[in-house]
Formats: structure tokens, sequence, C-alpha cells
């Protein structure tokens, strides 16, 4: 692994999630980003709006990697082809939403 990539991984509660499907537990990303969020768990700490709308579903040791809010996901790493795990979610997510 060089020092643009990082290892992702997907919480256990949200295994089955659809963004998530046919992804391993681990895998590599891209970590050449503008910015990094804070690792914080905003669902425990964030009441109202933000706190019961908001799930990180997969992280890295610089923090949320994968996110859901509402009917919105959001990802840390660019997709990328060289990573294909990139491309499966970002398959996932056109197949869920069309």
């Amino acid at each position: 692994m060089s020092q643009d990539e990082a290892i992702c991984y997907i919480k256990k509660a949200y295994v089955q999630h659809w963004i998530l499907k046919g992804l391993k537990m681990e895998f590599k990303v891209p970590k050449i980003n503008k910015w990094d969020p804070h690792p914080i768990n905003v669902s425990q700490s964030v009441v109202g709006f933000i706190g019961n709308n908001y799930f990180v579903l997969a992280e890295s040791d610089r923090g949320p990697q994968i996110i859901q809010h509402k009917n919105m996901i959001s990802t840390q790493f660019h997709i990328d082809p060289s990573y294909h795990e990139s491309i499966i979610v970002l398959d996932n997510f056109i197949k869920a939403m069309i």
C-alpha cells in the first residue's frame, strides 16, 4: 500500500447495505483529498435533523469514507478505475437509483 492509499473498513452494522453490496470488509481507496472529515460520530453527538439521519457506513484511520445522510451517499475517496471497489460503489448507486 502506498502513502496515497487508505484501507477502508465497512462497519459490521452496515454489511448488508445496498451501496456496499459486493465489497469485502476491507478494501483500498485513494486518499488524495483536499480535506478530511472529522472522525466524530455525528449520529451520537448531534441531536435532531442530522443525528437520526446520518450514518457512517465505512471508515478508515483518517475518518469516515462512505456516509449516508437521508437519501444521499457520499464518499471521501474519488471514483477511480484503478480502484475496482470504488467502481462497485458507483455501480451499486446507479442500480439503486435508476
